[in-house]
């Protein structure tokens, strides 16, 4: 590459580099759009809306239950996908959605969840006219798979908006029947026995998918979707309360989490400049332009930052890291081999492209099981690992390649500009020559994991360590004279309930403007739990009477249990 074309190109790098860091701080509208400050925190960082509902049918399975959770936790993943949804008590569910704060919005987009049905009319009056006091009931909201809004042309090539819906099995058998039977007249689709669609059959369904046409526009089409979704809810549920919660984690809890991270890839950036010379300038600009990157995609992706997203974050600037030292590394190697260090370059990235590729679709194959089969904050994460893996790779073979032959470019083409000539003189450890000593280490280290994993089963803790999130608990409602802050209580009250219950797994959540707390624990014996409210009671002010506490399910709703 030309000195000239290498300073233009370094120089337009460089100015991008800095523009996505100077939108991720600042922004790039007056009102700061695109800025970090504007990503949606989740509940454990910045609090949201916890909305519950009590089931009003008189006899229900547990199978209903969780049924009605799994749907419900479809419904709010529209909202956030770290939005929670689990089972309080015996016949309670609590929806718990971050970064939203107008109860009375959510509640009222959310909707009461009802009965759904599709219905038509056979009976007359006296008059002739439709007697809509006797319907007859096809199908239940339980026959309805999905409900989706969409876009369709039409015969004169016009964009028309429509419900796409698709029927579980038995119910497209049914509906086959009804539209046959009814073939150009109309079904009505009830929720709550008030209609609020009334589409015409205009031909046989018979595979269980179908479109309700006729919507105005794009918003009357994901009302009515998302009233069908609602309404397929086994159970018929009730609001009986709603309340705007705090952080679990405290108000300071993104300042330090930012602050470590920064400090981090300060250090980083430091080490790889010092250790890798030139290739390391490249590589720190290139870690500067991903974190930015990552930052502005998930702004834009509008998704839902938890403690475990962060960590996903985190975990995939490593693996940028390490896509860099690879190449650096391989760089090096190229030059202690003698090449010169235009070849050194060349083969350096040339042959640490498949072992970064490989690296980097392994793990983005269990990011993308996360997002199918996972829900809430596990979806979360795999969403930000996922899209961290994406931007490694095209930040290490394509943002630092250009980089490195840019400097190449200007200037920089002695060897000791990226790596020590001392190099060649450096031992090197012979690990596959020891390949023995390394599998039996490996070896011992597997079988004590499985020793450990058994033994952990066989004395009654489960085979895991899973916190309250996977195995559920109990919920404690206490009500305190002073108003703690969410600090106060991860600084005082949670170590005091740690000691006497025996287990750090605790969560605690305020209820903004209250002086109320909702804590979760694992499951606890009569007699440690009134340890418990006595030591709030006598040691906290919390009032007694009103102290009560019941069984919560998970709040992961996930397959991978």
């Amino acid at each position: 590459m030309k000195k000239n074309k290498s300073i233009v190109l370094l120089c337009i790098s460089i100015v991008v580099i800095l523009a996505s860091v100077f939108v991720t701080i600042f922004g790039c509208t007056s009102l700061g759009g695109g800025s970090a400050k504007n990503i949606t925190l989740g509940l454990d960082l910045r609090g949201g809306v916890s909305i519950t509902y009590e089931v009003q049918d008189e006899e229900f399975t547990q199978e209903d239950m969780d049924d009605t959770i799994y749907k419900l936790q479809l419904r709010v993943a529209e909202y956030s996908t770290d939005a929670s949804v689990y089972q309080e008590g015996t016949d309670r569910i609590t929806v718990e959605i971050p970064g939203i704060y107008d109860t009375e919005t959510i509640v009222e987009e959310l909707g009461r969840p009802g009965s759904l049905q599709f219905v038509t009319y056979d009976e007359t009056d006296d008059d002739g006219n439709v007697d809509y006091e006797t319907p007859t009931v096809w199908l239940e909201g339980s026959d309805v798979e999905s409900a989706t809004a969409g876009s369709q042309t039409d015969s004169t090539g016009a964009v028309e908006y429509v419900v796409q819906l698709v029927l579980t099995d038995e119910g497209a058998e049914i509906f086959a029947d009804v539209t046959e039977q009814y073939l150009n007249e109309t079904v009505y689709i009830l929720y709550d026995d008030e209609i609020v669609s009334a589409p015409t059959v205009n031909s046989t369904i018979t595979d269980g998918n179908c479109v309700i046409e006729g919507m105005e526009d794009w918003e009357e089409a994901s009302t009515l979707a998302s009233t069908i979704r609602i309404g397929t809810l086994s159970l018929d549920l009730e609001q009986v309360s709603s309340k705007v919660v705090s952080a679990k984690l405290g108000t300071d809890a993104v300042t330090t989490a930012l602050m470590a991270g920064f400090i981090a890839l300060a250090l980083i950036i430091i080490f790889m400049i010092a250790y890798y010379r030139i290739p390391g300038v490249a590589a720190a600009l290139a870690l500067i332009f991903y974190t930015a990157a990552e930052l502005l995609l998930i702004n834009a992706f509008d998704l839902t930052l938890t403690i475990s997203g962060i960590a996903g974050i985190i975990l995939s600037i490593g693996m940028a890291v390490d896509g860099n030292v690879i190449i650096n590394a391989r760089i090096k190697e190229e030059l202690v081999l003698g090449r010169s260090v235009e070849q050194a370059i060349k083969y350096g990235f040339k042959k640490s492209t498949a072992a970064i590729l490989d690296g980097n679709i392994t793990t983005l194959i269990v990011a993308i099981v996360l997002l199918i089969f996972g829900s809430g904050s596990i979806q979360g994460f795999g969403m930000t690992l996922a899209i961290g893996i994406v931007l490694s790779v095209c930040t290490s073979l394509l943002v630092s390649r250009l980089l490195v032959a840019c400097f190449y470019g200007i200037g920089f083409k002695k060897p000791g500009f990226y790596a020590s000539v001392k190099a060649s003189k450096k031992k090197v450890f012979d690990f596959v020559g020891k390949k023995v000593i390394w599998f039996a280490i490996a070896i011992v280290c597997i079988v004590a994991g499985i020793v450990a994993v058994v033994a952990n089963g066989v004395s009654g803790n489960g085979v895991m360590n899973f916190n309250i999130e996977f195995t559920g608990g109990y919920s404690t409602t206490v009500e305190f004279e002073e108003d703690y802050s969410i600090e106060e209580f991860n600084d005082e009250i949670k170590p005091a309930i740690a000691e006497i219950i025996g287990s750090t797994d605790i969560e605690g959540q305020k209820s903004t403007g209250t002086t109320e707390y909702v804590i979760k624990t694992p499951e606890l014996e009569s007699s440690v739990w009134n340890d418990m409210r006595d030591m709030l009671v006598s040691d906290y002010g919390a009032d007694e009477e009103s102290m009560a506490y019941e069984y919560i399910s998970s709040t992961v709703s996930s397959g991978l249990q």
